[in-house]
């Protein structure tokens, strides 16, 4: 009855009939800017997308088109105050001056699994940005001191970006990270690093040219193992022993050319296989190969473990420069074949050639030494294949026999050896 007197009313009215047009149009007009809006920036199949959550949903949307209406500066003064609750963590906005758009996370939470399998926490991070047409320029300070400036240019769905990190302090890089660093409370520290990189999106594609001067670090007390390596235990079974066995004239020279072909000119990084290294872990979203040196290695059997964090690689780092000072290279190579795992818990190479081959470590050939080398990167994974095929992977043992130098000739003879060697002892 109400509902038909209304009706009546409105035939009746008209200008009450024109506010109910009126009010049903603005309806209109509103569910279709939004569905307008929602078709807008969503992100088209192969385009940068930024995921964004609501109701308990995902969508895609695009990120250049957000760049784009999130730096127009009537959008800038409107977002001036607020807080944007991101996966990098809440991010404050405010209107620059000359009309950039300014950020400042604290703290700051980078997601990379390039870099860390853990998120990487930051204390502070501040940046600002202008657009003029499809280009943004800015800069961005992380903590105290490391400062960058950035050139990006937005294409159709991706972005294509430069970035100039400024020569920084090392102590000051490390700072960042300092609640979780016990070793800089000791720790001494001298260097600067700084980096330019290109990154292209959505592609991940990741260009950089590091620069890394000075490098040097002391008071990690590592030159107490010039005489005997820490009191561990290697193996279920054994404790390693305080004087190595020799490890004969082929393996050290197999395990460099599988592990870190570049041992003698580094200087306990190498800048250029880490820089690989980031390239294609950032390529494919996770840890797809290693630019660890022997000397980093060791640093990680000794002291820091193996979980894949930021952190544990920068420890790792401290300790190998400072190996690299009170060892030399000689010492670090024994020391690393005295501790290395080759797999189901047989760790050393003297333990290695007894259990895969029944003898000591210095009477192995070349390429017996080749086939325990290749094990390195993934032991169990290696054993693993080894029990099954009676061989362990000959490619890898062909590839790393090819990097010992040994001369065309010689390397063609390892190579036939390698397949025609009996199946060694069975772990």
């Amino acid at each position: 009855m109400i509902a038909s007197d209304f009706t009546v009313a409105v035939k009746r009215n008209r200008r009450l009939r024109r506010l109910v047009w009126g009010l049903a149009g603005m309806v209109l007009a509103l569910a279709g800017a939004i569905v307008a809006g929602g078709w807008y920036f969503h992100a088209a199949p192969g385009e940068w997308a930024w995921p964004l959550q609501a109701r308990g949903l995902t969508y895609r949307v695009s990120a250049v088109k957000v760049l784009r209406l999130a730096t127009q500066p009537r959008v800038i003064r409107l977002l001036d105050g607020r807080v944007l609750v991101t996966r990098w963590g809440a991010v404050a906005l405010a209107a620059g001056p000359r009309g950039q758009l300014l950020l400042r996370c604290s703290p700051c939470i980078v997601r990379s699994r390039a870099l860390s399998e853990a998120p990487i926490r930051i204390s502070e991070a501040r940046a600002s940005l202008h657009r003029t047409g499809d280009t943004l320029r800015g800069g961005l300070l992380v903590g105290a001191r490391a400062q960058a400036h950035f050139v990006a240019t937005l294409t159709e769905g991706g972005m294509e970006l430069e970035l100039t990190l400024l020569p920084t302090p090392l102590r000051d890089l490390y700072a960042l990270f300092a609640a979780d660093i016990p070793e800089l409370r000791h720790a001494r520290i001298v260097g600067e690093f700084g980096a330019h990189l290109t990154l292209r999106m959505p592609q991940r594609d990741l260009r950089m040219r590091p620069t890394l001067t000075g490098f040097r670090v002391s008071g990690l007390g590592t030159n107490s193992l010039r005489r005997r390596l820490p009191a561990m235990v290697c193996s279920r079974a054994e404790t390693v022993p305080q004087t190595p066995a020799p490890a004969g004239r082929w393996l050290g020279k197999a395990v460099i050319a599988a592990e870190d072909q570049r041992f003698w000119q580094h200087t306990g990084v190498d800048l250029r296989e880490a820089t690989v290294s980031l390239q294609r872990n950032q390529a494919g979203n996770g840890i797809a190969r290693g630019g660890s040196t022997l000397s980093q290695q060791l640093a990680r059997l000794l002291f820091t473990g193996s979980d894949r964090t930021h952190v544990r690689k920068l420890r790792e780092l401290l300790y190998a420069l400072e190996m690299e000072e009170t060892l030399g290279k000689p010492r670090i190579l024994q020391l690393y074949l005295a501790v290395a795992p080759w797999g189901r818990g047989v760790c050393g190479a003297e333990m290695a050639a007894r259990t895969y081959y029944g003898r000591p470590a210095a009477t192995l050939g070349r390429a017996e030494a080749a086939w325990l080398a290749a094990m390195l990167h993934t032991p169990d994974r290696e054993v693993r294949h080894w029990r099954a095929t009676g061989q362990p992977n000959m490619r890898r043992a062909s590839w790393v026999v090819d990097g010992m130098g040994t001369g065309p000739r010689r390397r063609r003879e390892a190579v036939i050896l390698l397949a025609s060697l009996a199946p060694p002892a069975s772990n």
